[in-house]
């Protein structure tokens, strides 16, 4: 069985593609992936991006085939909120972490990569979304560095970790 790890529903950013759930899923069975963690691509752009969870958390309840992937940011004040809906929802299994969209360093992130221990689940820290070489010239976003990941997970017993 094929498992995408890394799939997203949304608008895309960088092509003009159908990115709704139904579109995403089906081109993913067309090359025979039959699970997706998927994740709303908004998020990495909306300043607060637990707004975005719920189109995972609906389409994950529409569809079997779909492990919703919220995202979290330490940056916003409800955090906490938004990681008891992710204990809570069936079918959440990790989490996904943007620091580089949203402003932080992992190293700053210690009381969420904490809690997510506690509450086993795995973190997905997305490192880059696209070639640094396809970004708008006034939309630069540097790479999460393997290393930072790597420190974080050090620092952090009993988290697993993906990127």
């Amino acid at each position: 069985m094929i498992i995408d790890v890394n799939a997203w529903t949304g608008h895309c950013w960088a092509l003009p593609v159908d990115g709704s759930v139904e579109a995403v899923c089906a081109s993913l069975h067309a090359v025979d992936v039959r699970t997706c963690f998927m994740s709303p691509s908004a998020a990495a752009w909306f300043p607060n991006p637990h707004a975005c969870n719920a189109n995972v958390y609906e389409a994950a309840d529409e569809q079997v085939n779909i492990s919703p992937v919220p995202a979290l940011s330490p940056r916003v004040t409800t955090w906490r909120d938004e990681l008891d809906s992710a204990v809570t929802h069936p079918g959440v299994k990790a989490v996904k972490l943007l620091p580089a969209y949203h402003g932080y360093d992992l190293k700053d992130a210690g009381e969420l990569l904490a809690e997510l221990s506690k509450a086993a689940l795995v973190v997905i820290v997305q490192t880059r979304l696209e070639d640094p070489r396809r970004h708008h010239p006034l939309a630069q976003v540097p790479d999460v560095e393997a290393e930072a990941v790597g420190g974080a997970a050090g620092a952090v017993g009993g988290l697993d970790f993906i990127i």
